[in-house]
């Protein structure tokens, strides 16, 4: 009994010695977790405190910087201020310079005016008489020398307008010119005895005339000087004006930059001392936060340690039973994932066989299939190029059907007309002596009316529909009898330019535009008056319309464009032109118009394409391609890339006064053209 209480009181000792041990162990462990834990806390702690006054330095280093930079960016834009307003400053005073020469000019001019005048005035007392006896016996030679020009061209044209088809009616209209040419003759020479008693009569009531003529011009001279000094008092008037708004105006901006500069000034020191005092109270408030903050975290960290020795327990159960969990769950995974992989290989041989069964009989099929759409393509392109080549040729037919009509038409009219002159003589001669005698009077206003008409229009400034009725109407006149306009061609110009930079994109502004630019294009076609409208000044405003309207109006846009084009027929034109067009800025908007030009071009031409690439028979068939390539007048500049008809026609080069052709047209007739040919000429 005493041994078995000794083993036992042994075995006790040696449990008791053992659970102090692990006692102190555990204690021990738990010790240092404690310690590692505060340490890793104080590191955390430390880390952000260091980070936070590294922050500091870093923002401090920042707001240096950003207000360094400020200050540069400041100093930076009044620099640029500075030398736009010097700018604006050099402009005005070259402007103002300007402004003083010309009124200096002017003064001077019309002080030389004044003398020259009173001169003037003391020779043409002595001039008149003589100019009007040598201006009448001029034109009574001018007279003579037209009658017989008129005649040889009249016998010219008759002469050889005739066909030999028809020369049987062309011998007897020939006797019959004979004998009215004789019977003339012979009442001529019947004449001839009175013509010394009309002469002189003549003579008298032209020189009546010249005189009348003479006073009616140096009147109408007098008023319109008159209108020009006054309009160009107006314009540099308002010039003068517009400086002087614009100096209160750079004076209201710079005074108000200096109170905005002041005001800034006194805003940033307040603002410094509320940030200062801001800084302050946030840096109480944070470190107030940051105390309570660490008496919780402490509370938190003891409750925390404890709850995790307590799981740590439990942990250590879990853990082997999820270690057989995750090996059995592994294994079944494993098994599934290899099950999947092997249905995958056999599903993925299986569509490879089958792949490479498909493969050659896929390869049979589209090569019947891309023969014999080539065979529908040639089948169907033949058959057009057959409809296209009867069409032409049931046209080619037409034409000609029609120009032996015309021709039969002409000769008829000649033929009539001449047969009525032969009869009716009496009746003719009636008339021309009633003409002569002042009996006969038209109803109808003469062209030198309708155009006093519309440039009193466009001096008054009248609504929009008179303004159109009056460029309709100059448009007309300049195209039927453009030599009125050989001494007041750039005073029209001017005008026309003025009326243009007052229009918008409205439909009756619109009209407007395409009247003042027909009537440009008319001036500029005619030889005289095209050298006197042209100016380096007026292309500016030319271009932007071209720019403008490049997407919206064709019609209009053809119109300026072959304004521009005809300047190319004058050499020392075209060489200023050309300088002109080659500036770097004038040369972009140029760059910009034909891009606009090819844009809008491949949108309708993509459009109108169908789908598939058999070429389809057109609806519409041209009836100017043949006709143009029998005259030559056919356009080098189109390409045949970018324009979908290459055989368009130039716009005619003399004026046609009012008689329309179709193998010359007035205007360009495509826009790509129309671009095409002003690169081209101008060699941009």
């Amino acid at each position: 009994m005493r041994m078995i209480r000794k083993q036992y009181l042994r075995k006790k000792a040696a449990i008791i010695l053992l659970q102090r041990k692990f006692r102190a162990h555990c204690l021990m462990r738990q010790a240092t977790k404690d310690f590692v834990a505060k340490k890793t806390a104080c590191i955390t702690i430390q880390k952000f405190y260091r980070a936070y006054k590294q922050g500091s330095q870093q923002r401090k280093l920042y707001l240096e910087l950003r207000n360094a930079a400020t200050v540069i960016q400041r100093r930076y834009r009044d620099l640029i201020l500075m030398r736009k307003e010097r700018t604006i400053f050099l402009t005005i005073k070259s402007a103002v310079i300007v402004i003083q020469n010309t009124y200096r000019a002017y003064k001077l001019m019309v002080k030389q005016r004044n003398i020259y005048q009173n001169q003037r005035k003391a020779c043409l007392q002595i001039q008149m008489a003589y100019r009007a006896y040598v201006e009448g016996r001029k034109e009574k030679s001018k007279y003579t020398q037209l009658k017989s020009a008129v005649i040889l061209i009249q016998n010219w044209y008759r002469s050889t307008i005739e066909t030999k088809k028809l020369r049987k009616e062309y011998l007897q209209l020939r006797r019959a010119t004979i004998f009215v040419q004789r019977h003339i003759r012979e009442r001529r020479l019947a004449r001839k005895k009175t013509l010394v008693q009309i002469q002189a009569i003549t003579t008298i009531t032209n020189w009546y005339s010249t005189i009348k003529e003479r006073r009616r011009f140096l009147e109408f001279r007098r008023k319109v000087v008159i209108m020009q000094s006054v309009f160009r008092m107006l314009v540099v008037r308002n010039h003068y004006l517009k400086i002087r708004n614009a100096t209160v105006k750079i004076q209201r901006y710079y005074r108000s930059y200096l109170l905005t500069k002041n005001s800034r000034t006194q805003f940033l020191e307040v603002k410094a001392n509320i940030t200062k005092l801001q800084a302050h109270v946030r840096c109480f408030i944070e470190k107030r936060k940051y105390q309570r903050l660490k008496a919780s975290v402490i509370a938190i960290q003891c409750a925390y340690r404890l709850k995790r020795t307590r799981d740590q327990i439990l942990k250590n159960k879990r853990e082997k039973a999820a270690l057989c969990i995750q090996k059995n769950v592994r294994k079944y995974l494993v098994q599934r994932t290899y099950k999947r992989y092997y249905e995958k290989l056999v599903f993925i041989q299986r569509l490879w066989r089958g792949k490479l069964l498909t493969r050659d009989i896929h390869f049979e099929y589209m090569h019947k299939r891309k023969t014999i759409i080539k065979l529908q393509a040639h089948m169907r392109g033949y058959l057009v190029r057959k409809e296209v080549k009867n069409k032409r040729e049931n046209l080619l037919k037409l034409r000609e059907q029609k120009r032996q009509d015309w021709a039969a038409a002409k000769i008829q009219a000649l033929f009539r007309g001449h047969r009525v002159r032969v009869a009716n003589d009496a009746r003719i001669l009636e008339w021309r002596r009633r003409w002569r005698d002042d009996k006969v009077h038209s109803t109808q206003r003469s062209l030198g009316e309708r155009n006093e008409e519309a440039m009193d229009v466009l001096r008054n400034m009248s609504d929009i529909e008179t303004v159109i009725r009056a460029f309709r109407s100059l448009e007309l006149l300049t195209e039927v009898f453009p030599m009125m306009y050989n001494s007041n061609a750039a005073s029209i110009v001017r005008r026309v330019y003025v009326y243009m930079s007052v229009t918008n994109r409205s439909i009756s502004s619109i009209e407007v535009l395409k009247s003042a630019a027909s009537v440009l294009v008319n001036l500029t076609r005619y030889k005289i008056t095209g050298p006197k409208i042209y100016a380096r000044d007026r292309i500016p405003p030319v271009l932007k319309f071209m720019w403008r309207f490049s997407n919206s109006e064709t019609h209009l846009f053809c119109i300026l464009a072959t304004y521009l084009w005809l300047f190319a027929k004058y050499d020392e034109i075209k060489k200023d032109l050309k300088d002109y067009l080659h500036e770097a800025e004038n040369h972009k908007i140029m760059v910009a118009i034909k891009g606009n030009v090819d844009r809008m071009k491949r949108m309708v031409t993509n459009s109108a394409r169908h789908r598939l690439s058999t070429p389809q028979s057109s609806r519409f068939v041209s009836h100017t391609n043949q006709s143009a390539r029998d005259i030559g007048n056919v356009s080098v500049c189109s390409n045949s890339s970018n324009s979908s008809n290459p055989d368009l026609l130039l716009p005619a080069l003399d004026p046609d006064y009012g008689i329309s052709r179709a193998d010359k047209p007035r205007y360009f007739e495509d826009a790509q053209q129309a671009i095409n040919c002003l690169f081209h000429v101008f060699e941009l």
